[in-house]
Parts: structure tokens; sequence; C-alpha cells
């Protein structure tokens, strides 16, 4: 009994080991038809197998087309073309035409032509180095850029344009060359306060004498570096001013608890008037035909050269404290430029009718054809003003 159930168990062990074999190359069958048709096999032998055929792709390569350069913009002019004489007739054309990088300014001087202007400023934080710079007016260039200076007084053009005159009190003039860009010439000098014209080649000098409480006023020719005439003012010369033809020379003087501007004929130093407690300078006319000063809220406009009374006007507001800046070139009624609380007022000189005005602005200069006009406040940029025809 015992060997039957041996028999038996054999057979049975037999016939699983055959089952087991069977499905194993079954799997083993399936398994490599797979790798084959996934990763067919290369030839070991590269070197002696031919060339594999590729079939070309049916999506065509992209074609590379250069993208069109976008133009190149055409610089605009610094000045449009076409600018006209500012005059009485049309004032209210005026336009703001660019502006300049400059603030900070206390003095500002055109060149004889009008084709350059100086510009001396003075930091906030730092009073004691002012800076220079001379601009192109054409194309807006800054041909000049001068730091660090200790408070110059005055800058001004020779009348070539191609040097600056900067006036230092109690030093003298540095001449600087605008090619050079460097001082080429110092002219030595004691004097407190200078004058200058844009047409002449001579300054007006003045320096305080503590004997006599009195100036001495001297003319000074800056090729030779001569002197032309010197005479004695009485009181302190605080500021000092040449007609645009150098004929005549307004001479702001303290004296006692009065502030005069004495005007002088220079060829004869004739006194031609004397202008006691007025609130503002005395401004020439471009063609030395007419000047003004304010005093009281109230213009006064003169007839020159022998500075006669021509017109006087005042203003409805009670509160206008008006002080002319500048005249416009005209052959006919001259445009006068006045200032009032950050206003810039353009009248008729010799009526004081109002015809147009500029607010929130400070300081306004005619170029010297008045072919276009700046304005500027401390704080801002230089703008620039004309009108196009």
């Amino acid at each position: 009994m015992c060997r039957v159930r041996s028999l038996l168990l054999i057979c049975a062990c037999l016939m699983f080991l055959s089952a087991c074999g069977k499905t194993q190359a079954i799997i083993s069958t399936d398994t490599g038809q797979t790798t084959q048709a996934s990763t067919p096999t290369l030839p070991v032998n590269t070197s002696t197998s031919p060339a594999i055929t590729q079939e070309p792709s049916q999506t065509p390569a992209p074609t590379a087309i250069p993208s069109p350069l976008p133009p190149t913009p055409s610089p605009l002019p610094f000045l449009p073309p076409g600018l006209v004489r500012i005059e009485v007739d049309n004032i209210t054309q005026l336009q703001l035409l660019t502006t300049l990088p400059v603030s900070e300014i206390y003095q500002l001087a055109f060149s004889a032509r009008g084709d350059k202007l100086v510009t001396l400023s003075e930091p906030w934080d730092d009073r004691f180095n002012d800076y220079l710079q001379v601009w192109s007016v054409k194309d807006g260039m800054q041909l000049l850029d001068i730091q660090k200076l200790p408070s110059p007084g005055k800058a001004f053009f020779s009348l070539d344009e191609n040097q600056v005159y900067v006036f230092f009190a109690s030093k003298g003039l540095d001449v600087y060359d605008l090619t050079q860009g460097e001082v080429v010439r110092t002219i030595p000098l004691k004097d407190d306060q200078l004058g200058f014209s844009m047409e002449g080649n001579m300054v007006a000098l003045a320096r305080y004498q503590n004997v006599g409480d009195s100036s001495v006023v001297r003319l000074l020719d800056l090729e030779t570096e001569q002197e032309l005439l010197s005479f004695s003012e009485p009181g302190m010369v605080m500021s000092l001013k040449l007609s645009p033809q150098a004929n005549l020379l307004a001479i702001g003087s303290q004296t006692g608890n009065h502030y005069r501007i004495s005007v002088r004929d220079l060829l004869s130093l004739r006194l031609v008037t004397d202008l006691v407690d007025f609130d503002s300078g005395l401004v020439f006319s471009p063609d030395n035909s007419l000047a003004a000063i304010s005093k009281n809220g109230q213009v006064t406009v003169l007839s020159s050269p022998f500075m006669t009374w021509k017109a006087s006007y005042g203003f409805s507001d009670p509160f206008t404290d008006p002080m002319p800046m500048d005249f416009s070139w005209s052959q006919g009624s001259k445009l006068l430029a006045l200032e009032d609380r950050s206003t810039i007022r353009f009248l008729i000189a010799e009526t004081g009718k109002e015809l147009f005005n500029l607010p929130n602005t400070c300081e306004v200069r005619f170029s010297p054809i008045a072919t276009i006009l700046v304005t500027w406040c401390y704080q801002g940029d230089l703008k620039i003003w004309g009108i196009v025809q």
C-alpha cells in the first residue's frame, strides 16, 4: 500500500514539472518577440555594414527669413525751424520749445549773436562750490562744465564767442577758452563789482573805499587790460550795468539809508539821472532807446539815452510787485517782461497793457535778437520758448 502511494506521488510530481516547463517556454517566447520589435539588433561590425538610407521627413524644415530692421528715427532738431522774433504782435503765440538740464541758476548771459549761453549755479547744500556751464543754443550741446568754483560773481562771453570771462570779487577774471576747456588767461583785479556789455570789449569795475565812504569806479579794456577811465562815486557800489551800446553806466550804490541808481554818460561822465529808493535795477532795451524801473508797484519807463520820462503805470491788484526783467528787440512798440510773484508778465512797455503771462516762472531773458527767450526758477530746468511761423 505504501508502495502504491509512493508511485502515485512520483507521477504527480512529474506532471507538475512538465506543466511548469511549458509555461516558461511560452513566457520566454513572448518576451523575445517584444524585445525584438522595440529594440532592433544592430550588426556588431559597423565597418562592413551597408550604409543606412534615411527616408526624407514628411515635415519640411523651416526657412529662416530675416526680420526687417526698424527704420532709424531721424533726430529732431533741438530748436524747430521757422522761429520768428518775439514781439508785441505775436507774444500770444509763445510756446515751450525744449529744456536744458541745468538748475540752481543765479546768473545767465547770452553771447552777442545768441548762439550760446552761460549759466552760473549754486547748489543749495553746498554754497561755496558753484558750477559754470556753457550751452550751444543751436543743438543743445554742453560746451563747458566747470565744477567747484569759489563763488564767482559774473560770467559773460567775449565778443567772438570763443571765450568766457568769469569774475571773482577781489581776485579778478579767469578767461576760459571753449575749445581747450580750460583757463588760458587770468586778469588780476581787486574790485568788488563788475558790469559788462555784450556788444563791447570792456567792463565796468568798482571797489569800495572805507575812507570817505566812497567807491572807485573805472572802465577796463579786456583786450589790452588797460584802464580807460576812473572816477569816484559816493557810497558803496553794489551793482554796475552797462547799456547795450556801452554809452551809459547805471551805478547802484548804498548811501546812508538810501539805495540810489545814478546813470552816467561815459563819454563826459555827466550825471544823466539819479533814481533814489527804487525797488529794482534799471533795465535797458536792446536798441538802447528805453529803460524801465519800478517803485512801490509802479513801473516807470524812461527814454534813453537822455533818461527822460516816457510813461508810468500801476496795476489794479494792490499786491502786485512788478520787477522789470528784460525787453524784446523791436522797431515798433517794445515788449517788456516783468516778474511779479513768480509770474512773468509781458506787456506793451509804452502803455503797460498786459498781453500774455507765464505762471510759475521766476526769471526771464530774451536772446539778443529775441528769436527765443529762456525762463527758469531755482529748482527747475532751464526752459526755452519761441514762436514758430
